[in-house]
């Protein structure tokens, strides 16, 4: 647990989910350091928390070299990272696109994120004691998107996120978060009918995080339900009406029970079809949720209830058209057996 007074620096913390986060951060006993391109912006959160305003790029290396260095002279070791800068770009054809400007947006969500986790890990191994969180998006994942440079690039930080745990797993705790679609500057061209994730959602996740209580979760996306925390290591076992076990929610992938037309004709397709026998096991059937960008919980739910791994004996609940496929596959295996045989 980080004892009371411990160090925080917060990249993109002038504005937005990065301002929401370094509150959230001091009010639980944390000394920040916020840390954004715009002077004005972080004298204006850092002045609010009675934290450190430090301005500058995470994509220059000296900049990112200068934050951690302020940052551990007038507040002390850095305990936590959260790299949250990043850039959005108004993309309409990848292909029209100054390769300058497409690039740009990889160089402050990638390289940023690798400059400030090369800065601080030094330290923390050293003290052995200290963790990283990482701003994702469910621009990396989920379709829909026409954005090829944020898209792409949040990709990228996750997979440093998940890769980074591996190579200090056992020593500092890397989560790559998915803080959903938050309402800020950079987002607000969505509209009012976007399924907005309400902002103290990130702070919590991050909060909880920091806590420690979920370092067996290092490079995965934080569970969308605090039973499978529990499952994921018994020995932090927490009660799950808590604040805490309410934060640790994947805010991105809390699939809204908005069945539209679309969804539930892809539901009826896939009863229709037979998908709910074809998906054996969990992991496949879970990959229904993706398929045409509009969830339909209760339509996954269904195709899980008739899946054969589901039901009871090994010809309850296989749909007609699977069985036939079967006889098929058997019958060809007969005549290969007997032709081999002569």
């Amino acid at each position: 647990m980080p004892s009371e007074g411990s160090v925080a620096l917060v990249t993109g913390g002038g504005r937005g989910i990065g301002a929401d986060v370094a509150r959230a951060l001091a009010g639980d006993g944390f000394r920040v350091a916020v840390t954004a391109r715009t002077r004005e912006q972080v004298d204006a959160v850092a002045h609010e928390i009675g934290g450190l305003a430090i301005a500058g790029d995470v994509s220059k290396r000296a900049d990112v070299e200068r934050m951690v260095e302020d940052t551990e002279r007038e507040l002390g070791p850095i305990e936590l990272l959260f790299a949250n800068a990043g850039v959005g770009l108004n993309e309409q054809e990848a292909w029209e696109m100054e390769p300058e400007a497409w690039w740009r947006t990889h160089e402050v969500n990638v390289l940023g994120v690798y400059l400030c986790c090369r800065a601080v890990i030094p330290g923390m191994l050293e003290r052995g004691a200290g963790r990283i969180v990482i701003t994702g998006s469910g621009a990396a994942y989920l379709p829909g998107s026409r954005q090829t440079a944020y898209t792409s690039s949040k990709a990228a930080a996750v997979r440093l996120g998940e890769t980074l745990a591996k190579q200090l797993d056992g020593r500092i705790p890397v989560f790559p978060i998915s803080p959903g679609l938050v309402r800020t500057e950079m987002t607000d061209h969505f509209g009012d009918d976007a399924p907005w994730t309400p902002p103290e959602c990130a702070p919590r996740l991050v909060l909880a995080l920091a806590s420690g209580r979920f370092d067996a979760l290092s490079g995965r996306y934080p569970p969308r339900r605090a039973r499978d925390a529990d499952r994921c290591d018994p020995r932090r076992r927490f009660e799950r009406d808590s604040p805490a076990s309410r934060a640790v929610i994947r805010p991105a992938t809390r699939w809204r029970t908005r069945c539209d037309s679309e969804c539930k004709d892809r539901a009826a397709e896939c009863r229709a079809s037979g998908l709910a026998g074809i998906f054996s096991d969990r992991s496949k059937a879970n990959d229904l949720r993706h398929q045409g960008g509009t969830p339909c919980h209760d339509a996954l739910q269904r195709a899980q209830s008739r899946s054969p791994s589901h039901s009871g004996s090994s010809g309850a609940g296989v749909p007609r058209r699977r069985r036939r496929a079967q006889r098929r596959v058997a019958a060809r295996h007969r005549r290969s057996r007997r032709s081999c045989a002569t």
